[in-house]
């Protein structure tokens, strides 16, 4: 058994909210004498925090800059669409005829342009030659379902957000593999090993 320590870990909000809490409750559970300090903060951040000593690991999406720290996978996430009942007919028509694009050029509530998921998504628009009616940018995934859910537009989020998009009471269309699809991971330092509550 670990005796009385501390770790301190980054986690970006999308798995904060949705996946991080059974697993913190199991982790917990095993080891009661680790104070865990976790940060839910954005994957730069988090890799920078990791990169500098401050954070022992993070749990995030595969960054493009990656120097300084080790990546490894946990699994890979696919992207669904969000929708509220107000574009149901909409959507039930587009997804009978497979049309992609058709589902991409509805008015969209999008994260802003800083947004790691932003980006990717935007290089997928981009191959598609689809300019999105963007209509509302947040920074919170969050805040992203809440608008959906009021019916201001679609939206686009990682699979991870499932049961959070769900407790939204907004639906989901899967867009595969095909669309996007990133790994999950954790991020820890290169150069030395984690502590033993790491």
């Amino acid at each position: 058994t670990l005796q009385r320590g501390k770790l301190n870990m980054a986690v970006m909000p999308s798995f904060a909210s949705n996946d991080l809490p059974d697993i913190v409750a199991h982790y917990h559970q095993q080891y009661p004498n680790i104070n865990l300090a976790i940060e839910n903060i954005v994957m730069d951040q988090a890799i920078d925090k990791v990169r500098k000593g401050r954070c022992e690991l993070a749990v995030i999406f595969a960054g493009q800059n990656m120097q300084g720290v080790h990546f490894t996978p946990l699994f890979s996430d696919q992207f669904s669409l969000i929708y509220a009942a107000n574009y149901q007919s909409t959507i039930q028509r587009l997804n009978r005829q497979n049309d992609l694009p058709g589902l991409l050029s509805l008015p969209m509530i999008a994260m802003d342009k800083d947004s790691s998921v932003r980006r990717w998504i935007d290089d997928v628009l981009d191959g598609y030659h689809v300019e999105p009616k963007i209509v509302a940018e947040v920074n919170q995934l969050e805040t992203l379902g809440r608008l959906v859910a009021k019916g201001m537009g679609v939206g686009i989020v990682p699979n991870l957000c499932r049961a959070q998009m769900q407790s939204l009471e907004v639906s989901m269309h899967p867009l595969g593999e095909r669309f996007l699809m990133k790994d999950v991971g954790v991020v820890t330092p290169v150069g030395h090993g984690l502590s033993q509550a790491g």
